[in-house]
């Protein structure tokens, strides 16, 4: 429940966003925290959001500046349980519709985002494809992150300014759509292991100067991105197979993508975490661990190709059952589903 001393402003942006929105939207009424009485429950699902968000980050969010939309997005995803009377997130898209009209509120932070969905001016937009591939937009800019050959490579290469690559596995390294990539786009910018550019640069010489080598340790900006490499080698698959060079990146002091290894990157506060949820090299325990460890507030899974759907819902299960209890909020993406960061 909302803490008595917040500010009116906040009372009357859940009240707005109440009558804007039918009841069906929440599906219950709810006890009113600063009058008393009773109101939409819409009201009071926005109010809760400040116990998670903080009174000062609310207030700022509603007067200095006046992004309304923000602050339902996190009701949204920290309140998701709230909502379960809806069919689905897609079905709050619909509804969200009619907030439209009111100021500093758009649908398109409400949601998650519909595949191909522009990010709004600020916002970092992650969408999900299949296994260890993810896009990043962010104003116009696209990154995007281990295509592989179980990923929909082609679609998430479209448009792309830059590629990081993790490690040499296919999974992770579709040479041949990385090669394709090039070829349609000669600004795109790719780094990756010193072994993986090098094999890259010999496939493609007359784009050599666009592939770079990272290295764990290391920082660079690209397609307007910062990036901090950590890490260094794969985890260990079996002591017959060789160890090969992997790096995990955090993207803009937030999102991090450890490739195939579960390293704690070290003296940095991750934001959101792409969890390795299954991998011939590890057990559940270990990846509930690693995202202990991390301790990010927002996770989302990567790297489950080789999962049925009853393997995946069991790993899952724990690692957001477990992860709750640490402050980390677990949800699942599905391919072609994206997110704001």
């Amino acid at each position: 429940m909302m803490a008595r001393g917040i500010a009116t402003p906040v009372h009357g942006l859940a009240l707005a966003i109440a009558q804007a929105v039918q009841k069906s939207f929440i599906g219950h009424g709810g006890q009113d925290a600063v009058g008393g009485g009773q109101r939409d429950g819409c009201a009071l699902f926005v109010e809760q959001s400040v116990q998670f968000l903080g009174a000062d980050k609310v207030i700022q969010r509603v007067h200095g500046r006046a992004d309304g939309h923000a602050l339902l997005r996190d009701a949204l995803f920290l309140h998701r349980d709230i909502i379960q009377c809806a069919n689905s997130l897609s079905h709050c898209w619909i509804q969200s519709s009619r907030l439209s009209h009111l100021p500093g509120i758009t649908p398109v932070g409400v949601t998650m985002a519909r595949p191909g969905r522009e990010a709004y001016a600020g916002s970092m937009l992650l969408t999900k494809f299949t296994h260890a591939c993810v896009r990043i937009e962010q104003d116009g800019r696209v990154l995007v992150l281990d295509p592989g050959v179980f990923s929909e490579s082609e679609a998430a290469l479209a448009g792309a300014d830059a590629v990081l690559i993790t490690h040499e596995h296919a999974d992770h390294f579709d040479a041949q759509a990385l090669t394709a990539a090039l070829a349609a786009t000669p600004r795109l910018a790719i780094h990756a292991p010193a072994g993986v550019a090098s094999a890259l640069r010999l496939k493609v010489p007359e784009h050599a100067a666009s592939i770079f080598d990272a290295a764990a340790g290391e920082r660079f900006t690209v397609a307007g991105f910062a990036v901090q490499c950590f890490g260094g080698q794969h985890a260990l698959i079996h002591p017959s197979v060789p160890v090969v060079a992997n790096l995990g990146y955090l993207i803009d002091d937030d999102l991090y993508h450890p490739g195939d290894s579960l390293i704690v990157p070290d003296g940095v506060s991750v934001g959101t975490l792409l969890v390795p949820v299954h991998a011939p090299w590890s057990k559940v325990s270990e990846v509930v661990d690693f995202v202990v460890s991390v301790r990010a507030p927002h996770a989302y899974q990567i790297h489950e190709a080789l999962l049925n759907e009853n393997g995946l819902a069991f790993t899952e299960a724990h690692i957001a059952r477990i992860g709750a209890l640490h402050g980390v909020k677990f949800q699942h993406l599905n391919t072609g589903q994206s997110v704001d960061l």
